[in-house]
């Protein structure tokens, strides 16, 4: 039950900076993995 816990957390965990990340996209207009792949 404990790692099932786990598991979940992580995904509302992933969820959460997917939105995060999708908020900054949509504000700069810019995507942050190119930011991090071509500084």
């Amino acid at each position: 039950m404990k790692g099932s816990v786990g598991i979940e957390r992580r995904r509302i965990l992933l969820v959460k900076n997917m939105k995060y990340i999708h908020s900054l996209v949509k504000k700069h207009e810019v995507h942050p993995f190119d930011e991090m792949f071509h500084p």
